[in-house]
């Protein structure tokens, strides 16, 4: 019988330290990495559990799938791709309103180890008011970290990632360690996190959202740390359509971050740096491009990975200037061309 929230006894609590977990995973078009996912989770040594599945709108046959194989996940379908921010938001409105004490976002493309759930809530029970990450390893380098999230670099006005592709023998980062921001592939959070600092801001849609509620959330007096005994493998989602899809996320949620979370002489210092500076370098690319092709110089640009550059450029400009008139939430269609 499947280990759930929905077959939790007055034992099981007590058993489990009394605490129930609500995991909210989100799904589109990933049917085999969310079976995956949600196989891992039925041998997790833990019982007071539910699973919510957000559907982003796939049509990969993912709801049927998944409904058949684990009939005891509760599935929300939206029957759009709302992003992660907007896809979690769907099913943190409805889990705020359970008896839940913990919430779990996790990735669809994660696999976790059978100690996970256990290993956050003994760290949780002594320090009710952090908000944890895990430690995950890349699927197909199970020695080697993904990044464990980031410090805020006051310089480079970026996160510095924390073991970012560091090979790991299970010696690194033994015990908790303080961070800016928690991955959002593994974002466990205590409920009253959520009621207290609000959802996601959906006007990210992908990447930045997490690091912006975890900001949020260290403004309002919540820890984030790293939990080195909850472990978990990541395939590296598949929600990016290249690099030019990447890039315009990054560029144009980076603007938005540094506007909520910076205000004064810090906020127009970064702004003077990514837009006068390291965006100055990108046009200037491009229009050196225009020159040499009107004057017939088709040379070296025109191999793949020149290509493959001019159009990540292209799409960072393209943020920036959505960014600047205030387009945020998806974006456009031609970027979805890998």
């Amino acid at each position: 019988m499947p280990r759930t929230l929905l077959h939790a006894t007055d034992q099981t609590l007590e058993n489990c330290g009394g605490l129930l977990i609500s995991i909210i995973i989100l799904n589109w078009n990933g049917k085999e990495d969310t079976i995956g996912c949600l196989d891992s989770l039925e041998k997790v040594e833990y019982e007071a559990f539910k699973i919510f599945l957000v559907d982003n709108g796939s049509t990969d046959g993912s709801v049927q799938a998944i409904r058949k194989q684990f009939p005891h996940v509760e599935i929300i379908e939206t029957g759009k791709n709302l992003g992660f921010a907007g896809g979690n938001n769907a099913a943190l409105r409805k889990v705020l309103k359970s008896e839940t004490d913990y919430i779990f976002l996790l990735n669809n493309d994660t696999v976790v180890k059978p100690g996970i759930l256990r290993a956050f809530v003994e760290r949780a029970k002594k320090e009710p008011l952090t908000v944890w990450g895990a430690k995950l390893y890349l699927y197909d380098l199970p020695d080697t970290l993904d990044h464990l999230g980031g410090i805020w670099d006051e310089k480079q006005a970026f996160f510095r990632l924390i073991g970012n592709r560091k090979r790991d023998d299970g010696s690194l980062f033994p015990e908790p360690i303080e961070l800016d921001y928690i991955c959002g592939a593994a974002l466990f959070v205590p409920k009253k996190a959520f009621e207290e600092v609000g959802l996601l801001d959906e006007r990210f849609f992908l990447i930045w959202e997490e690091a912006d509620w975890c900001m949020r959330a260290k403004r309002a007096g919540f820890k984030m740390r790293l939990c080195p005994e909850a472990i978990l493998f990541h395939k590296v989602s598949a929600s990016f359509q290249g690099k030019a899809h990447h890039a315009y996320f990054s560029w144009r949620n980076r603007l938005l971050f540094i506007e909520k979370n910076f205000s004064g002489k810090t906020r127009r210092k970064y702004m003077k740096q990514i837009l006068f500076r390291e965006a100055l370098v990108k046009y200037k690319h491009l229009q050196l491009r225009r020159i040499t092709r009107r004057l017939g110089l088709v040379l070296r640009q025109d191999k793949p990975h020149r290509k493959e550059k001019i159009q990540k450029n292209r799409a960072i400009l393209r943020g920036i200037r959505d960014y600047v008139f205030r387009r945020f939430g998806d974006a456009p269609k031609t970027l979805y061309k890998k």
